[in-house]
């Protein structure tokens, strides 16, 4: 648990209108390197395998050329917007 609270130091203002103050945690996560895979090896789910979504990579691995190039192209436009999460459910949003 200690662990976790080490990625919760970085977070996004949500519900300006309402005057709410939800919280997201950000991944530690690279934005760049994620792009960078899915650019080149996001065919292989190499991208998948580096935010921690396992499964996923392992399904777009198997069955992703299925797809004949649209689920890896979907995935890095994803990425480089910023609505990506890793595998523990944390947006990917620094580029660093």
């Amino acid at each position: 648990m200690g662990n976790d609270i080490a990625h919760i130091d970085a977070t996004e203002r949500l519900g300006h209108d309402e005057g709410m103050t939800n919280t997201v945690a950000v991944s530690p996560k690279s934005r760049t390197v994620a792009s960078i895979l899915g650019f080149f090896l996001g065919g292989l789910g190499i991208d998948r395998f580096y935010l921690g979504n396992i499964g996923m990579g392992v399904a777009k691995l198997l069955v992703g050329w299925l797809t004949l190039g649209i689920w890896p192209l979907i995935d890095w436009i994803i990425i480089l917007a910023g609505n990506a999460h890793d595998g523990q459910g944390f947006k990917v949003t620094n580029w660093s």
